[in-house]
């Protein structure tokens, strides 16, 4: 039986840690939601909805994460922690699957801001809500 479901730049988070990232992103969702309606109502600066983009960028971040089953912290400190049941992150031995988790971790963020930036763009200019 296989001891852990690690695969180096692929996977390196079993089912429970899959579940943390996604309710942070279900969370982080709602919060971007509270900003926007918080802003509709009481700001008329639309520059100030830039504020939209952490909580937009953790979503997205988190969604990719899970949907990927892949921690962008454990890759970015050489950890996983794919075995299941597992509570705690154990180190990866090789520098060449560090690399690729590095290099994986490195792509979702980029694209989790990009995807951010472009959900973040059309709210900037809704109208006020009276």
């Amino acid at each position: 039986m296989k001891d852990s479901n690690y695969v180096p730049g692929k996977c390196n988070i079993n089912s429970e840690e899959v579940g943390l990232r996604f309710r942070a992103a279900v969370l982080s969702f709602f919060v971007a939601c509270i900003v926007l309606l918080f802003l509709l109502i009481f700001s008329n600066n639309k520059f100030f909805r830039l504020i939209l983009i952490p909580p937009i960028f953790l979503m997205v971040l988190n969604l990719i994460q899970s949907e990927q089953k892949f921690c962008i912290f454990y890759a970015l400190s050489g950890e996983e922690n794919a075995k299941p049941g597992s509570k705690k992150a154990k180190s990866v031995n090789s520098l060449n699957d560090k690399k690729r988790d590095r290099r994986k971790a490195i792509f979702i963020i980029a694209v989790s801001l990009l995807i951010s930036v472009a959900i973040t763009l059309p709210l900037i200019n809704l109208s006020n809500i009276d």
